[in-house]
């Protein structure tokens, strides 16, 4: 693992933590805070501090990081 994915797997795992705050929600329909999907429409909606990223959202993230640790390493 890079330091890059080392450092979104610590990311991830204090989100672990908010996630039970997503239960509270349940009433209502939570949208991702990035692609503004609804969780029905989703695999995994994690919650942070007043926010939530879906796993789209997160694939789309790790691309990213992995596109740029590559042209570092041309």
């Amino acid at each position: 693992m890079n330091s890059n994915e080392e450092a979104l797997y610590s990311i991830f795992e204090k989100a672990k933590r908010y996630d039970d705050l997503a239960f509270l929600s349940k009433n209502k329909l939570i949208n991702c805070s990035f692609c503004g999907k609804d969780e029905s429409n989703l695999k995994k909606l994690i919650a942070g501090p007043d926010v939530f990223i879906c796993n789209e959202c997160i694939e789309i993230c790790v691309e990213i990081l992995e596109e740029d640790a590559n042209k570092g390493k041309s």
